[in-house]
């Protein structure tokens, strides 16, 4: 891999990588595409000085290099600042006012101008997008195909818990299913797209918490992504008999929780 050059963390100039997506550049006097994916669509640009390109304008400037259909569209998402000065606006792809999963673009701007571009998007999608089955039955099949005794939503300490944490009285651990466009087994290749329900199923053990995706038209189990990360988080505690100690503690990120930790220095 080369890098020509970085400024303020963000690329503005030509990438060369090796050949697992589609590398040729492709230049005009306001962009180069540097990279595409196996969708053909652009995964990486940069812009030029005078582009006249920023925020407000790159999903019409660049529409064809997305290979978007008049089905396709990206929306604003969220937006940062960071100290050097570069604004981040991060964008989702939707399929029919319908999320796909994994799809996004960032757009880096400075000074209200484009310097670069970043995609993770998946066009030329044809998919029937009113669901067969309902979202009490994903939450069924979920349920069947986690295969737990009980569930989060099923206990009172857990509930309960939940209320006081987040202040409010009617808050609970039962799924809420959306509907996404997501791949078979998180594998992004055109024809394993499906229309799903995509919702949390949690168990009374911190470790069994997932995000399941339920086929919308046969209920089927498309995907299912643990919500547990394996690293613990280093904390400083004042014990009761040995002063200030280091401890190990497993953070819960469905709920921002640190709920376990090593006991051996008390």
């Amino acid at each position: 891999m080369m890098i020509v050059g970085i400024a303020g963390g963000v690329i503005i100039a030509p990438i060369m990588y090796d050949n697992s997506s589609v590398y040729a550049q492709q230049n005009n006097e306001k962009y180069q595409v540097i990279k595409r994916n196996s969708f053909g669509a652009a995964e990486h640009i940069v812009f030029s000085e005078n582009s006249g390109i920023n925020h407000e304008n790159f999903i019409t400037e660049l529409k064809k290099e997305f290979n978007f259909s008049d089905k396709d569209k990206l929306v604003l998402k969220s937006s940062n600042k960071d100290n050097k000065g570069f604004v981040h606006y991060k964008y989702k792809q939707l399929y029919l006012d319908i999320p796909v999963f994994g799809g996004e673009c960032i757009i880096h701007e400075k000074n209200g101008k484009a310097i670069s571009l970043n995609c993770k998007i998946y066009p030329k999608l044809s998919i029937n997008t009113q669901p067969t089955i309902t979202k009490e039955k994903s939450i069924e099949n979920a349920m069947k195909y986690i295969g737990l005794s009980k569930y989060r939503w099923q206990d009172t300490a857990w509930e309960k818990s939940l209320k006081m944490k987040v202040k409010n009285p009617n808050a609970s651990y039962y799924p809420t299913p959306e509907l996404v466009i997501a791949p078979l087994n998180g594998v992004y290749k055109l024809e394993n797209f499906r229309l799903c329900w995509k919702l949390n199923i949690l168990g009374v053990k911190l470790e069994q918490a997932w995000t399941v995706f339920i086929d919308a038209h046969n209920g089927q189990l498309v995907n299912k992504i643990s919500l547990v990360k394996d690293a613990d988080v280093t904390a400083t505690v004042n014990t009761l008999y040995n002063g200030p100690q280091n401890i190990k503690v497993w953070h819960e990120p469905l709920n921002s929780l640190y709920p376990e930790f090593d006991t051996c220095h008390f």
